[in-house]
């Protein structure tokens, strides 16, 4: 049987351990399986500054999805992006400050994070923070996140989102991140696949969390890391041992037979 040619992964919680690290042993399969006429895509929902320094060079030589999807990226270079309307970003940012004005509001802008006050139990690095809400852009944002500190925030910013924009909840229901819409991991990977002159159902991925769904029913072979949630899990039809066991090298070694 024919094996995929297009692997797309995820990063946390899937290729990365716990400590935010890819192992040698993951690191050398995958250059294998590069070597060998696999196309690699990294599919995250990180900025740009927290893939390149994060990931061997190995790794970053085909292509690289950024924030969900808004940003596509071949060999270091920049392919394609998707920006929030004004008019929906700010509806967005009120809503989040009418319902809960405690809450962190940050956007994603030319590779920097602005934000109303610091995401501290997300990214307690400061550095990459530009901190006050005068600070937050008016356009050309490519993600919104929110820190759902109350309860009923994620329901209250789900009445208020915009058509033009999607939402998907991550990190334990603790994080909405916000895109325009039409934008996903899937269609990414759907561009990139069109660009190589072949189709999805010659895609095998990864991935963990809640905005690797739509991914993972796209593509012909989806694997579920083991520490995935219980929703992604069920919509897999393949599982991997979990990311700190190196599951997607293991997987993978199997599934080529390497």
């Amino acid at each position: 049987m024919a094996r995929c040619s297009v692997l797309v992964l995820d990063l946390d919680g899937t290729l990365l351990r716990s400590d935010k690290t890819v192992s040698a042993a993951s690191t050398a399969v995958l250059t294998q399986l590069q070597r060998q006429g696999v196309v690699l895509v990294i599919a995250t929902a990180r900025p740009r500054r927290a893939v390149w320094p994060l990931l061997p060079a190995a790794l970053l030589g085909d292509w690289v999805v950024l924030y969900n999807g808004s940003q596509i990226w071949h060999r270091g270079r920049l392919v394609q992006e998707w920006t929030l309307a004004p008019a929906a970003l700010q509806r967005v940012i009120g809503a989040a400050r009418a319902a809960c004005p405690a809450a962190p509001v940050g956007c994603e802008h030319r590779d920097r994070l602005y934000v109303t006050r610091h995401f501290s139990r997300h990214w307690p690095a400061k550095a990459d923070q530009k901190v006050g809400v005068a600070a937050l852009p008016t356009a050309g944002v490519l993600k919104v996140v929110i820190d759902l500190v109350d309860p009923q925030l994620e329901a209250r910013l789900r009445e208020a989102l915009p058509a033009d924009c999607r939402m998907v909840t991550t990190d334990g229901g603790t994080l909405a991140q916000i895109m325009p819409a039409g934008t996903s991991k899937a269609e990414a990977v759907r561009a990139i696949v069109g660009r190589l002159g072949r189709r999805m159902d010659d895609v095998i991925c990864f991935g963990d969390d809640l905005n690797d769904a739509d991914l993972l029913a796209a593509c012909a072979h989806p694997v579920a890391m083991a520490n995935a949630s219980a929703e992604i899990r069920r919509l897999a039809a393949h599982q991997a041992p979990g990311n700190d066991e190196d599951g997607v090298a293991r997987y993978l070694t199997t599934y080529y037979g390497l």
